[in-house]
């Protein structure tokens, strides 16, 4: 691009401007800078929410396959596959929502990515626990099962521990940057 305006400019003719970049900034465009980060946020703790229950029940769906067609008819296997593989799926989902390639550190991308991991299949464990003990009235049905709550406590500690090291991220380069303006 660089070439062509070099060479338009060569033969006097000035290169074409795009009329977005005409335009005079107008009041919408000031609350949408203060407005953006707000947005930008609910919107990726949305997306990773919605990825990342997705991806879990996925996850799971293959850990289930992997289960019945592979003969184990352990009930600890299937909660550990279960465990585990709502734990990387909702990981999964959620990283790819808050997911920054900044240039940054590959060993910190691979530590925050372990730790939500580990945090997604602790929690996946938790709301299975809570599916399975969970009190059901006098003849009613239930209408959940524990794999449901298994995959909620997934997603949900997932994208909340991808949410608290991206605001530490975020908070700790602020005190970077303004150190180094000092």
């Amino acid at each position: 691009m660089a070439y062509r305006s070099t060479l338009l400019e060569q033969i006097g003719l000035e290169p074409l401007k795009s009329p977005r970049l005409q335009l005079q900034i107008s009041y919408g465009e000031k609350i949408r800078d203060q407005l953006g980060p707000a947005l930008l946020f609910a919107g990726r703790v949305a997306l990773g929410a919605g990825l990342g229950l997705v991806s879990t029940i996925i996850s799971i769906a293959v850990a289930w396959g992997i289960f019945i067609f592979s003969g184990s008819q352990s009930l600890a296997v299937w909660t550990a596959t279960l465990m585990f593989s709502a734990g990387v799926g909702a990981a999964a989902g959620s990283l790819l929502a808050w997911l920054q390639l900044d240039g940054g550190n590959n060993l910190r991308r691979v530590a925050t990515a372990v730790t939500v991991v580990a945090i997604g299949t602790l929690s996946a464990g938790i709301g299975y626990d809570y599916g399975s003990n969970r009190e059901i009235e006098c003849c009613a049905m239930r209408t959940d099962t524990p794999v449901y709550y298994a995959a909620l406590g997934a997603t949900l500690g997932a994208n909340l521990t991808v949410i608290t090291i991206s605001l530490f991220r975020e908070n700790v380069e602020k005190r970077r940057r303004r150190v180094s303006v000092i």
